[in-house]
């Protein structure tokens, strides 16, 4: 109820809130707090608390039917063939930039081509390229659309997701 109230909340942001939060649920968030109540934590990182469930792999799974069904939705949308769709999404938020029409064109196609290759490239060698160009495809929603809230929850979905391919983030996690 209160999320349908707040514009900026009503692009998905409180079905991937409430998704993390089943998620945190459904698997652990943190394995060395579950594995200190067991006995032997000698090997915390060789036990393996979901053995036929790996949360990873159903996440990547999951963005893969996310964006691929969302770029199927915009190829069948003419207005994300030309531009017109971005042109009015930037017209209905409080951004001021004006961006001409074959920019606004080409951004369209690049993320309908982003969203429909996304499932292949989620699990191929060039899976690093397809991260890079979803957190920039998130940072151009949130900056040029206002939609940061649900720019920020999809970023993280998508890092958590690859969090190993990232080569930065590896001392972090």
């Amino acid at each position: 109820m209160i999320f349908r109230s707040i514009p900026q909340y009503n692009y998905g942001y409180d079905n991937f809130i409430t998704m993390s939060l089943f998620y945190c649920l459904l698997f652990p968030t943190n394995r060395k707090l579950i594995l200190k109540k067991k006995k032997n934590t000698e090997n915390i990182d060789k036990l393996n608390i979901h053995p036929y469930f790996n949360l990873i792999v159903f996440l990547k799974i999951h963005l893969c039917i996310v964006y691929f069904v969302s770029g199927v939705a915009k190829v069948v949308d003419i207005n994300w063939w030309n531009g017109n769709a971005i042109m009015r999404a930037m017209a209905t938020t409080t951004t001021e930039y004006v961006l001409p029409a074959i920019l606004l064109a080409i951004i369209s196609l690049l993320t309908v081509t982003i969203e429909l290759v996304y499932p292949i490239l989620a699990f191929s060698k060039y899976k690093k390229f397809l991260v890079l160009d979803i957190i920039l495809l998130h940072i151009g929603i949130g900056f040029i659309l206002g939609l940061s809230s649900f720019a920020a929850i999809m970023i993280v979905w998508n890092v958590v997701a690859f969090y190993k391919t990232l080569n930065f983030l590896k001392n972090y996690a």
